[in-house]
């Protein structure tokens, strides 16, 4: 289990490309500000308050559309459970 949790400040106009993670989830929590996020294709604005979770193998890009920086924490969790339960979880 690991999990990695960073917080960011985006200039206005500024954001991440289009990509994917194959090994973790990830989760944005909007502190501050206003993002267009994409998911699979599909545009929304998160805004001020809003968490955001992106299961692995999404692909999604986000670009700050407010006036001034966004505020975000970002949250990457990567879980392997039959090794947390030491191999014995048999399904």
């Amino acid at each position: 289990m690991g999990e990695s949790v960073f917080d960011s400040s985006i200039p206005p106009g500024s954001g991440a490309p289009y990509h994917l993670h194959t090994d973790a989830d990830e989760i944005i929590f909007v502190v501050s500000g206003m993002i267009n996020i994409t998911l699979n294709g599909e545009d929304r604005i998160a805004r001020e308050g809003d968490t955001i979770f992106i299961p692995k193998h999404t692909s999604h890009g986000f670009k700050n559309v407010g006036l001034y920086a966004a505020r975000l924490l970002f949250t990457s969790i990567r879980v392997v459970l039959n090794d947390f339960f030491g191999g014995r979880n048999k399904g």
